[in-house]
């Protein structure tokens, strides 16, 4: 991952600018720490057919445009041995924002 973007990334889930959710990216409401993720690469989230929210037709993993941008090895923020990511750490680790930007600005190089 790009040291920058990791920074960048870590600075907007620190900002209290956005509202934290679970198991999507984006609610309508609030953003999983991916989801922000998607906002600092610039997406816009869409609605699908379904009436699910995502950015560019992915509603729960970082889309490819994100990770090639980013330079992200893996759809859900994995780091460590593979045991951790940073999608579990939002969704079921019960790990807020400054915590997770904690994580990204401390093991950037891993994911």
């Amino acid at each position: 991952m790009k040291k920058s973007w990791a920074m960048k990334w870590a600075d907007a889930l620190e900002s209290g600018k956005f509202k934290k959710t679970k198991h999507v990216l984006y609610d309508g409401k609030g953003y999983c720490c991916l989801g922000v993720a998607c906002v600092i690469a610039g997406l816009k989230p869409e609605k699908l057919p379904e009436g699910i929210m995502a950015f560019d037709g992915y509603d729960a993993d970082l889309p490819l445009k994100v990770r090639k941008k980013f330079r992200i090895k893996s759809s859900d923020g994995t780091y460590g041995d593979g045991g951790c990511c940073l999608m579990d750490d939002n969704d079921y680790g019960r790990k807020s924002f400054k915590a997770i930007a904690k994580i990204i600005r401390e093991r950037w190089q891993e994911l």
